[in-house]
């Protein structure tokens, strides 16, 4: 039986404000099984950077003393969807852009006497999320998508199987094909799983 747990909510940066930098031609051909794709989404702060960990937000943060936004553990996401909107009082400059909302889900299979390690249940996914797609990726998260580097030798046989089921953002249209790539993921890189499927919505602030 699957189950679905809302994880939390983030900020993450705009493409413009960091994806050409990070996601150069040689990392994508390392990471990605779509080439095409210039700016891949992800719950992994690493390949979809947050805002709330930036150098612009730490400057503001410690400028304001509202205790909500003082030694924010960066490392998970927000289970307050209160305290993302808040982030926006932030950014009081003129034609400042804050950033993308997104808001993430964990899915997994139900078991007797088990429930998953990935903290608690966050508020619920707003009205009028839209969403983007599923990812795969460890409670830490780190995506075994796009963050679990492929071997030249397996490339071609990974993108021939999956780059055809990735949608525009880099993230696998459906929940069968992610449980998938999940179980695929769980044998190809042992040394990080075991891996969840998470599903991700873009909100409006």
């Amino acid at each position: 039986m699957m189950e679905t747990l809302s994880l939390g909510f983030d900020l993450r940066l705009r493409a413009e404000d960091y994806a050409k930098e990070v996601w150069s031609r040689e990392h994508r051909n390392s990471y990605l099984l779509r080439k095409d794709l210039d700016w891949p989404l992800s719950v992994d702060r690493t390949v979809w950077p947050s805002f709330l960990q930036s150098h612009y937000f730490d400057a503001k943060a410690r400028r304001i003393s509202n205790p909500r936004f003082v030694n924010q553990d960066t490392s998970a996401l927000e289970n307050d969807f209160g305290m993302i909107r808040d982030v926006k009082s932030l950014v009081r400059l003129p034609g400042a852009k804050l950033g993308v909302g997104i808001a993430a889900q964990v899915i997994y299979r139900k078991r007797k006497g088990m429930e998953p390690l990935l903290g608690v249940e966050a508020d619920a996914i707003p009205p009028g999320a839209v969403a983007l797609g599923f990812d795969v990726a460890t409670a830490t998260p780190i995506s075994g998508l796009s963050n679990c580097g492929y071997s030249p030798a397996e490339l071609p046989r990974l993108r021939s199987a999956w780059g055809g089921r990735l949608n525009k953002h880099g993230l696998l249209e459906s929940l069968d094909d992610a449980m998938q790539f999940r179980e695929m993921t769980n044998r190809r890189v042992p040394e990080h799983a075991p891996f969840h499927v998470y599903k991700l919505f873009r909100i409006t602030l």
